[in-house]
């Protein structure tokens, strides 16, 4: 079952922040240690190399920021930030029902990682690499993104409307699909993000509806 065309949600349209903020040294630094930690992970990023990706001196950076690791934390906590934002007013959807809310969170999800590949690919690769109270506070951000999930499922389930089972599995397996996505995915190709998340959708839904 199709949902005809994409349901809005407030918040979940907004562009990232390469695309939206006006442009400053720090967002520059930002975007450059973005798109080096996803291209040579975390570890194997020097200063040195995020300067040179800038265009200035490594000591020039310090101004900016105190660590590597701070500008990793800055990273995923922005793209961790606006995956929650991307799905708490789909789950708090309560009217619609649950297939149409998983269709919405998957396209949202979808478009959070197309929007800000570069940076949603360190989140997921290197998110652990933060130190423990900063990589505590993108668990907690982490936590309540995937209990979005599981309280959709759950609804569903409990309405009768999707099949019986274990909504922490189902979430994991909707969210393992989403979250694979980042891993091939190219602006270029065929399919936009949009119609990518209809066909998985169309897939994982039967697994999921009641019948």
């Amino acid at each position: 079952m199709r949902s005809g065309q994409p349901i809005t949600y407030p918040g979940t349209n907004e562009r990232s922040a390469g695309g939206g903020r006006p442009t400053s040294r720090r967002e520059e630094i930002l975007t450059a240690a973005g798109a080096l930690f996803a291209e040579s992970g975390y570890h194997a990023t020097s200063v040195r190399d995020i300067a040179g990706r800038v265009g200035v001196q490594a000591a020039s950076l310090y101004a900016h920021m105190q660590s590597k690791e701070e500008l990793l934390f800055a990273i995923v906590d922005r793209v961790a930030d606006e995956f929650v934002t991307a799905i708490v007013p789909i789950a708090a959807d309560h009217a619609r029902p649950a297939a149409i809310r998983l269709r919405a969170a998957l396209r949202r999800h979808l478009e959070v990682v197309a929007r800000n590949l570069p940076t949603a690919t360190v989140y997921f690769h290197d998110w652990r690499s933060c130190d423990p109270a900063r990589r505590a506070a993108i668990v907690q951000k982490r936590d309540t993104y995937e209990a979005a999930w599981r309280s959709i499922i759950a609804d569903g389930m409990a309405g009768g409307e999707l099949a019986p089972g274990d909504p922490k599995i189902a979430a994991l397996t909707w969210l393992s699909t989403a979250n694979w996505f980042a891993t091939w995915y190219r602006p270029e190709g065929a399919l936009d993000p949009g119609a990518l998340a209809d066909n998985f959708a169309d897939l994982l839904l039967k697994g999921l509806m009641s019948r």
